[in-house]
């Protein structure tokens, strides 16, 4: 049986509904010491740039994967990488080479989850793309496998235009960093993108079910749908691992 690892958010944000201090690199830096200390598995960092609230300050971000490079230079054992990255911020065969980078950087330690985004005032306010989200998660997803496991790749999208892409960086993993799929919902489009490329599915327990009718069972569910997408014939049954971000005040009337 896989082992269950617990994996930790590194807190490079400051504003919304918990507003505080914007934290320092120096600050961080400790955090994330402390958190290989203790014998966690992983270090996450969120990959968004600003959310706009009517009742709240902003949510300001320090940029996600400078962080963790900076964290990979100066850590040893713990695995980590953005959770999740969004779909819609870069263009897919940069952030595969990000992550090839990444992992290099970091000794193949890095892990790669990618997401379609959710915010979409976040998107738009600075010119990017939100329509057809599952679309283009979909193939962005194609592309960073193709590129990260095969080191080539030629895609007619119809939401990330033409790629005809190489890869020949070597990295310290032929296979470069484990992909994940991270989702909100439960859906057949990304049941199938899992099972068919992925070695992970993320759910999202931290928030949305704050908003759940009934918060306590609203994981279950999901982690149902999930088991049956795990049991999906795939390229490698076997690798494919479930993980759920939770905070701690989730459960929380």
């Amino acid at each position: 049986m896989r082992p269950v690892e617990i994996g930790l958010y590194l807190p490079n944000w400051t504003g919304g509904p918990e507003a505080g201090i914007q934290p320092r690199w120096v600050e961080l830096l400790d955090v994330a010491h402390r958190i290989e200390e203790a014998g966690f598995d992983a270090l996450y960092v969120a990959d968004q740039l600003v959310q706009e609230f009517a009742d709240h300050p902003p949510l300001v971000m320090w940029e996600c994967w400078t962080i963790l490079s900076a964290v990979a230079a100066e850590t040893s054992r713990i695995r980590l990488g953005p959770l999740v990255a969004s779909a819609g911020f870069r263009n897919p065969a940069l952030l595969a080479q990000m992550a090839r980078t990444l992992d290099e950087l970091s000794g193949g330690r890095a892990t790669l989850a990618i997401g379609a985004g959710y915010d979409e005032s976040e998107h738009r306010r600075r010119g990017l793309g939100f329509d057809r989200r599952v679309t283009r998660l979909e193939e962005t997803v194609t592309v960073v496998a193709g590129l990260l496991r095969d080191g080539s790749v030629e895609l007619n999208g119809l939401t990330i235009g033409t790629i005809d892409a190489t890869l020949p960086l070597p990295g310290p993993r032929a296979a470069g960093p484990p992909l994940t799929v991270g989702t909100l919902g439960v859906g057949p489009r990304t049941a199938g993108l899992v099972a068919r490329l992925a070695d992970g599915w993320a759910g999202w327990g931290a928030f949305v079910a704050r908003r759940a009718r009934s918060p306590r069972t609203w994981p279950v569910s999901r982690t149902r749908a999930s088991t049956r997408w795990c049991c999906m014939p795939s390229r490698s049954p076997l690798r494919r691992s479930r993980s759920w971000p939770m905070s701690s005040s989730s459960w929380t009337g």
